[in-house]
């Protein structure tokens, strides 16, 4: 973990707007924002883990990093992290399974972000697996990068303090990112990083509304958010690890179509705005968000398969 010390720097931030999504289960999809995040396909990618169950130090249950890469042609990859870099081929119209391997740290994710380049476009995602705890996050290429993110968490509810995370990854050299905790934290906290290099953060307080940034909007971040063992519902005595890549603050917007899950009683809606006195509507209630602001709504997945938000910010 990187040095971080406090400061009262100020910094220019980048336009910004609204932004829904579903953290835990249910799925935003975006049909008109200010932002667009445009496709996810791409040639150019940078990916964090983060650490899964405190089980995964055991030699007994290991942590399987892998990509999952698909792409409609045949083409070739490489994985660099630090000098140590392998390469990889891509079947057309398949998914290709590309196993990390961490042994005798080989690579040592928690402090280098992982930079995948491929010859031809394709789709990314990141799986990271434990046994009885698994999540896999769908990755952006490099040009969809930003330097402004309002992160979404969830807070612990249970025994044994696993914890929240974050992890923040340089695109560039000499990239100072700033960050405030939680969505009422004020304190301005700094990290030095080089270009691949990984801030990873763990706390057991909810950091929702973790405000992560830049002050160069040419040295873009890729940023990485989850918990370690999450209990969803909150009433479970079972746990199981949650990762996603957050999109930057110019992405989001303030009309969304929200999809429930195939074969779920329940989804968790998580709603975060970015300005003070945020109103938006649904299932017949109003709610009112300050920014950095998180909102948990509850959805009955079998009478609301799909629903249309829209928000006054």
């Amino acid at each position: 973990m990187k040095e971080m010390r406090d400061t009262d720097n100020m910094i220019l931030r980048c336009r910004r707007a609204v932004r829904f999504a579903g953290l835990m289960v249910a799925m935003a999809v975006a049909v008109a924002a200010q932002g667009q995040v445009g496709t996810t396909m791409g040639t150019d990618f940078w990916v964090g883990f983060m650490p899964n169950n405190r089980q995964a130090v055991s030699r007994t249950n290991p942590q399987t990093l892998s990509l999952l890469v698909t792409g409609t042609a045949a083409a070739t990859g490489t994985v660099s992290c630090g000098a140590d870099s392998f390469t990889f081929a891509i079947l057309p119209d398949s998914m290709t399974r590309v196993v990390i391997p961490t042994r005798n740290n080989y690579f040592d994710w928690t402090a280098h972000g992982l930079h995948v380049t491929t010859s031809q476009p394709v789709s990314l995602y990141a799986s990271n697996h434990v046994n009885y705890s698994h999540d896999i996050t769908g990755v952006l290429p490099t040009p969809t990068l930003g330097n402004d993110y309002v992160l979404q968490s969830y807070q612990f509810h249970g025994s044994g303090g696993v914890d929240n995370e974050f992890c923040v990854i340089a695109t560039q050299n000499n990239t100072t990112v700033y960050y405030q905790l939680g969505d009422t934290g004020t304190t301005v906290h700094t990290a030095l990083l080089q270009s691949g290099e990984a801030l990873q953060w763990q706390d057991n307080m909810d950091l929702s509304g973790t405000h992560v940034w830049t002050d160069d909007c040419a040295k873009p971040i890729a940023v990485f958010t989850g918990h370690e063992c999450a209990y969803v519902p909150r009433n479970q005595a079972s746990g199981d690890h949650i990762c996603e890549q957050s999109v930057p603050t110019s992405c989001w917007g303030r009309r969304f179509v929200v999809t429930s899950s195939l074969g779920r009683v329940h989804d968790l809606l998580c709603v975060t705005a970015l300005h003070d006195n945020t109103t938006f509507a649904f299932g017949g209630s109003t709610y009112t968000l300050q920014a950095r602001e998180t909102a948990e709504i509850d959805i009955l997945s079998d009478s609301l398969p799909a629903a249309y938000m829209e928000s006054d910010k």
